[in-house]
């Protein structure tokens, strides 16, 4: 049985949709896990009434702690194998999702199962995430590891992986609470826990971006934020040996090239400055991700240093 656990809080115009698509699935031996996180619109509602009408919801009403929180109180309570989560504002957009996921754990029994996805927002095309192909059958875990970081599928969120429970109860891999970009040190961990990693070229998610451009959300404790699990990030990869140090290299190489262009979309110059003196040691691992933006943003920090790079960032991510 496929754990799927959902934090629930003021989405009450998302909310049927993102269970609507979990409950109508060709695969039907799941249980799904709602947390209202002190929901204040009608969303533990919507919730309750669901799980009225189906046995396989449990609904867990809480005081507002915040996603982590929720995620974490909905893996103690999963009894299933596997995990999978969803943002409630999120669907699966394929029918046939679960069934995919299900028949590929039972072929492979990875520790963790990636799949695809696409965004969707206003003007811009629902393409899929990841250009890959599913992962061939028969790899041994290291050439899964290495399938993962040549084809730059291991990324920082939750909602596009499935975990084997007994991994993350193992590994306490729960969420850090009270922080923003919490995925990002979550998905390290992740990786050095993992033993097989396998990857599913099924676009069944639909990611909803809500938000207008990354400037209009971006201030400095959000960025503060994001530098804090970079720094984790990087504690983790000087731990790992082996496969796991090139994968999670490449994966702190992407997520300070994110840093780098949050920091360009600030408006605090004081705090531009300030950062630059505390990241300046990470910017030599720039150059291990194959990733082609990230590539651009290292050939540009060593031909015209940090702030020219900034500006240009700025200017890139404005459009």
């Amino acid at each position: 049985m496929l754990s799927i656990i959902v934090p629930v809080y003021n989405v009450e115009n998302y909310l049927n949709c993102s269970i609507n698509s979990i409950l109508k699935q060709s695969y039907s031996d799941f249980e799904l896990i709602l947390v209202d996180d002190g929901s204040t619109d009608k969303s533990g509602k919507i919730c309750d009434e669901y799980a009225s009408n189906d046995q396989r919801i449990q609904v867990y009403h809480r005081e507002n702690r915040g996603a982590s929180a929720a995620r974490n109180f909905g893996i103690i309570k999963s009894t299933g194998e596997y995990v999978s989560f969803l943002d409630s504002d999120d669907y699966w957009c394929d029918t046939f999702y679960l069934e995919k996921i299900v028949k590929r754990l039972e072929s492979k029994k990875s520790d963790v199962l990636c799949v695809n996805f696409h965004k969707v927002a206003d003007k811009l095309p629902q393409t899929s995430y990841f250009s890959s192909k599913s992962m061939p059958i028969g790899l041994s875990s290291g050439e899964s590891i290495d399938y993962i970081h040549d084809n730059n599928l291991w990324i920082a969120c939750a909602w596009n992986k499935i975990i084997r429970r007994d991994v993350l109860l193992d590994n306490n891999l729960y969420f850090i609470e009270g922080v923003t970009a919490e995925d990002i040190e979550w998905s390290a961990r992740l990786a050095l826990a993992v033993e097989t990693f396998d990857y599913l070229d099924v676009d069944g998610i639909a990611y909803i971006q809500r938000e207008g451009s990354v400037s209009k959300s971006m201030n400095t404790d959000k960025v503060r934020y994001l530098k804090d699990n970079v720094f984790k990030v990087e504690h983790y990869a000087k731990e790992a040996s082996g496969k796991k140090k090139v994968l999670l290299d490449s994966f702190l190489s992407y997520q300070l090239g994110t840093l780098l262009l949050n920091i360009a979309l600030m408006d605090n110059g004081y705090d531009k400055s300030q950062l630059k003196g505390e990241i300046r040691h990470l910017m030599g691992y720039l150059k291990y991700s194959s990733d082609s933006k990230i590539k651009v943003i290292n050939y540009i920090y060593h031909i015209l240093g940090y702030n020219l790079t900034l500006s240009l960032l700025k200017l890139s991510g404005k459009r």
